[in-house]
């Protein structure tokens, strides 16, 4: 049995199949563009924000360390 091939088109408000029902159904619930877009766009802009405050985190040690004096501290 060979496999349909499919244009993409915009369906008709009526047609009752299954891929037409599931398109206009993912299109009413997905989130605009200007509120976040796709979904999988907003858990790549979490993991972002997560590497960046890791990196933040974990580069801020060696800023404290070079602010300190390296030599023994003689009371003035």
């Amino acid at each position: 049995m060979s496999v349909p091939i499919f244009e993409e088109f915009e369906p008709a408000d009526d047609c009752a199949c299954a891929g037409c029902g599931r398109q206009r159904r993912d299109l009413a619930l997905a989130l605009p563009v200007r509120a976040g877009g796709h979904p999988a766009a907003r858990g790549a802009r979490r993991a972002l924000v997560l590497m960046t405050a890791a990196g933040v985190v974990l580069g801020g040690g060696g800023a404290s360390a070079l602010a300190r004096p390296s030599g023994p501290t003689v009371p003035t």
